[in-house]
């Protein structure tokens, strides 16, 4: 029986786990939980009601949330080292590239890109303050410029000359998150070019990186 991936389609989170499952090999059954998420069945099996989550008889409360920890999850579980490395230098790398993208980066991201695409925003957001129109676009507009510095430290720092963040020669999961954004930035300024050419460094550094990348965009479809 596949395994159960509750997702919410749009979200850069979720699009994550969808590319590296896909990527990996590894059998779902998708569920578009919009609108649910919040509701007692789904917060009964995971009360921080968000998304993506796996279910898994396996796990400890048979499911999982937060993208990077279900595919840390995964990559371990599948012996994946090269998606996620078990040399624990290279591991670290990759860790801390993606505790960036949650911590900085998406953050960041949906302060620029919701308010344009009508998505709700968090607490304590200026977007969803009694602020004025002005102050919001204010807000928003900072953050947008904020994106391409943000970007850019992805291959400056965690990216090496000759492969990916973490240090080798095949993408790894900390390079799905990335991707995925900037992805997101074009659906909210298609008519804008990249921030950044983060992903084009951080995928094309070698010929079997130009094959991931191919794999990798494939999965996304």
């Amino acid at each position: 029986m596949a395994m159960k991936l509750n997702m919410l389609p749009p979200s850069v989170n979720n699009m994550s786990v969808r590319v590296y499952v896909r990527a990996a090999g590894i059998p779902v059954e998708e569920e578009n939980v919009w609108g649910q998420t919040q509701e007692a069945d789904y917060l009964g099996k995971y009360p921080p009601g968000l998304t993506p989550t796996i279910e898994d008889s396996e796990l400890p409360k048979g499911v999982l949330g937060e993208s990077c920890a279900v595919m840390m999850y995964l990559a371990t579980r599948d012996g994946r080292d090269d998606l996620y490395p078990t040399d624990l230098k290279r591991r670290a790398m990759v860790d801390a590239a993606n505790f960036y993208t949650l911590s900085i980066f998406y953050p960041v991201l949906t302060r620029a890109t919701y308010p344009r695409l009508q998505y709700p925003g968090y607490p304590g957001e200026v977007a969803t303050s009694d602020a004025s129109d002005d102050a919001k676009e204010a807000a928003r507009k900072a953050a947008e410029d904020a994106l391409p510095k943000i970007l850019d430290t992805f291959p400056s720092f965690w990216g090496t000359d000759s492969g990916f963040i973490g240090g080798g020669d095949t993408p790894t999961i900390a390079v799905m998150g990335p991707i995925k954004g900037e992805q997101w930035v074009m659906r909210d300024r298609p008519q804008s070019v990249m921030y950044s050419d983060s992903w084009v460094v951080i995928l094309s550094q070698s010929e079997r990186g130009e094959r991931d990348r191919d794999r990798f965009l494939r999965a996304l479809n």
